[in-house]
């Protein structure tokens, strides 16, 4: 191809669809009419359905769309929502149940104790706050769920009091969860951590592979295309919490939004390849 040949090449869509100015109608005509490269693709221009090449730009300008959102949407995510810290040994240590004061916790109404039972906790320098959710479950006792972010500067580990001492402790940094004390019956003690595994991610994961297999086995047959599209869907999930803040913490909103986008994205890509494969 000549050098002069490469504008050409850039306005004879523009020229085959009719949308060419005048003047620019009249450049392209006496440049087809002295070479025959460019006669030859304005030939396989007009063999081309116009509405098949309109889908194809469609086709990547929602693949290049879909690429910016894939991009900007976690970092948008981590710069504006509250970064639990991940668990690790040692952020939280139980140091056991004491009775105190009532002084100091709040209470509702005029029936204050003389004493109450609080879990005391040390917390790691890095914690800068703690949220705390208390729920009664079905078998009538008080679970107690940390979530902690980091704080501004690291200081140095700190008490904490848990009033009044639920029956079960547990923190939470997204989506593990980890039980750092329980109470047993008739006495306080602790227990040791057990980690609740991220199911929906094994799951996930479990599906990701089994389909990936039978797609890979059935690839020529005429369920590959269902089974790609199935394997898409976990492997979408699993790809959304990876670039979300990884597997040990995510946000299931996000982490719904981020899996939608990437599903779209791989279905998409995946039709772009095969109509550029056709072509050739």
């Amino acid at each position: 191809m000549k050098e002069s040949c490469a504008p050409i090449r850039d306005l004879l869509p523009l020229y085959a669809e009719g949308k060419a100015a005048p003047e620019t109608r009249a450049f392209i005509e006496r440049h087809l009419s002295e070479c025959p490269e460019c006669q030859h693709r304005f030939s396989e221009l007009r063999s081309v359905d116009p509405r098949a090449r309109r889908k194809r730009c469609w086709l990547r300008a929602a693949i290049a769309d879909l690429c910016v959102f894939v991009a900007v949407f976690p970092y948008v995510v981590r710069m504006t929502s509250v970064q639990w810290l991940p668990w690790e040994d040692g952020l939280i240590q139980v140091k056991g149940s004491q009775s105190m004061s009532p002084d100091g916790f709040y209470y509702e109404g005029d029936d204050i104790p003389e004493s109450v039972d609080v879990l005391r906790l040390q917390m790691d320098g890095r914690i800068g706050g703690i949220s705390e959710r208390t729920v009664i479950e079905n078998d009538g006792r008080a679970t107690a769920t940390l979530q902690a972010w980091r704080g501004a500067s690291a200081r140095e580990p700190y008490m904490r009091w848990l009033c009044p001492t639920p029956d079960r402790l547990i923190y939470s940094d997204g989506m593990r969860q980890i039980l750092l004390w329980e109470r047993a019956p008739g006495e306080y003690g602790e227990t040791p951590m057990r980690p609740i595994v991220p199911y929906a991610v094994l799951l996930a994961a479990a599906f990701a592979l089994i389909l990936g297999v039978l797609w890979l086995v059935f690839r020529t047959r005429r369920t590959a295309t269902l089974l790609r599209q199935l394997f898409f869907a976990p492997a979408a999930y699993l790809a959304a919490n990876i670039l979300l803040k990884g597997i040990d913490a995510a946000s299931p909103r996000h982490t719904f939004i981020l899996s939608v986008a990437l599903y779209a994205l791989l279905s998409l890509t995946g039709q772009a390849l095969r109509q550029r494969r056709k072509s050739i």
